[in-house]
């Protein structure tokens, strides 16, 4: 039973056909490098992204561990003197300091006030 029609590869089209699909095919390879390279392309941008991030990241945790140090060492200093400052009030000679303190505290508050005054 023939129509007429060839029943080969090329479906009755002849080499044009197999021209219009080898074209598709180069088309489509060449769409698919592009896209390829493109992806590349991002792959390599997200890459140089994390880096910046792992470096920012070992930077600020560096930062935190020296202040957390600095704090520790300011806590420290601040306990000593608040021990220092106990032992100073306790004695007869501290009692006498912070009541000279306190008495040129008042009295510059008592200028401060008259200079508003004025």
């Amino acid at each position: 039973m023939s129509s007429g029609w060839s029943n080969n590869t090329n479906n009755g089209w002849g080499s044009s056909s197999r021209g219009h699909e080898e074209f598709n095919e180069r088309l489509l390879e060449r769409q698919n490098d592009d896209a390829l390279h493109s992806l590349h392309g991002k792959i390599s941008a997200l890459k140089n992204v994390t880096i910046d991030m792992h470096d920012d990241v070992n930077t600020q945790n560096e930062l935190l561990s020296k202040m957390g140090m600095n704090f520790d060492n300011a806590k420290d200093q601040l306990s000593g003197s608040m021990r220092r400052l106990k032992l100073m009030i306790n004695t007869k000679h501290g009692k006498n300091t912070w009541t000279i303190v306190g008495v040129i505290l008042v009295l510059c508050f008592l200028v401060w006030l008259w200079s508003k005054r004025s």
